[in-house]
């Protein structure tokens, strides 16, 4: 597919429009509400972060330091914070999220899949959404 190792923020056309909708399709489904505090867990260059902003605070995590260099670069919003960590050992408190989005991730986990579940649905309040895509290779 042409575009796939592109950089999202340089796409064209109807690449940019599928990610774009992808984008708003996932923050409309998150139903944010000014009082959230949202996880964007492998947020990559913080395309996807970007159309949480309507939440309290949102925090991107992603391991890799050239996607979260852009991703500071491109998403500078008071309410938004990036950071390196391995998705199976997160760096947060218990109970500090209460939405999470978890995009394409865990398929580059299968065999960690389960320690990534566990300590994540430690990070979350009561009441909380996830919403998570998995593509299959």
């Amino acid at each position: 597919m042409k575009g796939l190792n592109q950089n999202i923020w340089e796409l064209k056309g109807r690449l940019a429009h599928r990610q774009k909708r992808r984008a708003q399709t996932t923050a409309l489904h998150l139903d944010l509400k000014p009082n959230d505090i949202v996880l964007d867990l492998g947020c990559a260059g913080g395309y996807v972060t970007r159309f949480l902003a309507r939440a309290s605070f949102i925090v991107g995590i992603d391991i890799s330091i050239d996607s979260l260099l852009t991703a500071k670069r491109r998403v500078k919003k008071a309410n938004t914070d990036f950071i390196r960590a391995d998705v199976t050992r997160l760096p947060l408190k218990e109970a500090s999220f209460n939405k999470a989005c978890v995009l394409e991730v865990l398929e580059h986990l299968p065999f960690r899949l389960w320690l990534l579940l566990n300590d994540l649905l430690g990070k979350f309040r009561k009441g909380y959404w996830i919403l998570v895509k998995y593509e299959k290779r």
